[in-house]
């Protein structure tokens, strides 16, 4: 079940170009298929689309049979994905509803009072051991009610407080958020790991020699977002900025597709840090909403964080990032996997000769942090390389070691409805 929904994420662009496409293809439609009956709302249209990804399923799974992988397809449950549509239509979209929850329930009501038992006519022993664990739980919850229990505690031995804002600056990657009135925001952590330190010294904390020209950038186009370009004369002063550094921020979107909350509410830490649990750095990417008209990718870009920066400028504050972008490969996803595919983006005047690689630098910008929308996902696009190279550890996976990559739709539900 868990390990099948996680191979689900990251299937396609691992197996694109080792095996027949049309493989990839039958794989791509079925896990389509999936991830589109998970919706907490239907229409005819996602109904139309679980219906031709169904289709296109089994016009390509005829590959197995030829292959001499599969002699016939009578599978029960590929079988029953023929009256999903149908069903829905009756009852209701499932939202999650799925075989291993009545799994879980089996272990819990079958599986663990069979192993009590004496394991001769354990029947009527199970159902005695169930019915006695749902009287102690009924009772618990009673005896809490009334105050003579404290409610449940966590492993740590806390109490579980409500996932919210007020625990958007814990040390946790995500989860459900609840609370009213909630903003879809993304918000830098309270946590600052350099506090108001000058240009020069933010230029060597980063690496980023060009830190000052950036900032004046952003500045000028936070004061003027309608101008079309800027002049020496116009660019703010930034000398006497005081910018804290953050290593994380939260970013709060309605995702009710994913495990979230009662308002369907969803929360995502995403991180930029030079050490990561005691070794290499961890730099996340993000999708950025360059476009909120255009539809999926076309109103989204793609970045790799390299740090969370705040500062006062007029008596404003400014949340923003420094980030490097990445630029789409074709005008729409691929055919096979049907994902966007990237490579990383330039300074235009590194463009003019591909040849020195050493020299090219990477297109490098800083963005308000309104215009963050989640985490997004990448997955290296491997081709049919036989070997990755030696001592190729998970720090390398966004760097040019790699010329191109999937944005991978697939690593949850929210990203599969944004990131068409």
């Amino acid at each position: 079940g868990d390990d099948s929904k996680a191979l689900m994420k990251i299937y396609l662009p691992a197996i694109e170009g080792f095996v027949p496409d049309e493989a990839v293809r039958c794989l791509r439609a079925f896990i389509e298929f999936c991830y589109l009956a998970r919706r907490d709302i239907h229409d005819t249209v996602s109904i139309a689309q679980m219906d031709d990804a169904l289709v296109e399923f089994h016009q390509h799974r005829k590959i197995f049979e030829e292959h001499g992988i599969r002699l016939n397809f009578n599978l029960p449950r590929q079988h029953s994905a023929r009256h999903w549509t149908l069903l829905i239509r009756e009852f209701g979209a499932p939202n999650g509803l799925c075989s291993s929850i009545t799994e879980s329930k089996h272990i819990k009501a079958v599986k663990k009072p069979w192993r009590r038992s004496n394991r001769f006519k354990a029947l009527q022993q199970m159902l005695y051991i169930n019915q006695r664990l749902d009287k102690l739980s009924a009772a618990r919850i009673d005896f809490v009610r009334r105050g003579m229990l404290e409610p449940k505690r966590s492993r740590h031995g806390k109490r579980r407080p409500p996932t919210d804002r007020s625990t958007a600056n814990l040390d946790h990657d995500g989860g459900p958020v609840e609370g009213n009135d909630v903003p879809t925001e993304a918000l830098l952590s309270t946590t600052i790991s350099y506090r108001k330190i000058d240009v020069n010294q933010l230029a060597a904390t980063l690496a980023q020699d060009n830190v000052a020209t950036l900032l004046q950038d952003f500045i000028f186009y936070q004061l003027h977002p309608e101008a079309n370009s800027t002049t020496m004369d116009t660019l703010p002063d930034v000398s006497e900025l005081q910018i804290s550094v953050h290593p994380s921020a939260v970013a709060v979107f309605h995702a009710p597709s994913d495990l979230c909350g009662t308002q369907g509410l969803s929360s995502e830490r995403i991180r930029a840090v030079s050490s990561w649990q005691g070794g290499a750095g961890r730099y996340d990417c993000i999708f950025v909403e360059t476009d909120p008209i255009a539809l999926g990718m076309l109103g989204l870009d793609v970045a790799q964080v390299k740090a969370f920066l705040s500062f006062t400028y007029g008596s404003r504050v400014y949340n923003c990032a420094l980030v490097s972008w990445f630029s789409r490969l074709g005008e729409k996803p691929d055919e096979t996997t049907r994902m966007w595919m990237l490579e990383a983006a330039y300074d235009d005047e590194d463009h003019e000769d591909d040849n020195r690689d050493n020299e090219k630098q990477r297109y490098n910008s800083i963005i308000s942090m309104d215009s963050v929308v989640r985490a997004a996902h990448l997955i290296p696009i491997f081709g049919n390389a036989k070997f990755l190279p030696r001592g190729l550890t998970p720090n390398h996976t966004l760097t040019t070691i790699f010329r191109g990559w999937y944005v991978n739709k697939y690593i949850d539900y929210h990203a599969f409805e944004i990131a068409f």
